[in-house]
């Protein structure tokens, strides 16, 4: 299996849970952290109307401040497509994230 496969396939595993797993839970599921900023992914809905594409709620926490943003899969590569309120756009690949115990 080629590096590209498995990564795909990381990404639907991933993506699947972080999108269906809890689905009637908000608590957060995935975290990548990194240089002090950490994303985490969470079940609820995105909360920002004007975005329609990235379904999923996600939160940027940097140096104490939370931004709201939402996330969804890229659907050809093995990343995840960040949103936010300050009008940042990120994308991460889907082996910087961690499950977060506990949920």
């Amino acid at each position: 299996m080629s590096r590209w496969e498995v990564g795909m396939i990381v990404l639907i595993v991933v993506l699947g849970l972080a999108i269906f797993a809890g689905k009637a839970s908000a608590e957060p599921i995935y975290k990548a952290s990194a240089e002090g900023t950490t994303i985490t992914l969470h079940t609820a809905d995105c909360k920002m109307p004007a975005v329609k594409n990235l379904p999923k709620r996600a939160v940027w926490e940097e140096g104490g401040v939370k931004t709201e943003g939402c996330y969804g899969p890229h659907p050809q590569f093995p990343v995840v497509v960040f949103y936010f309120s300050d009008r940042t756009v990120v994308i991460v690949p889907v082996q910087l994230f961690q499950r977060v115990t506990g949920t």
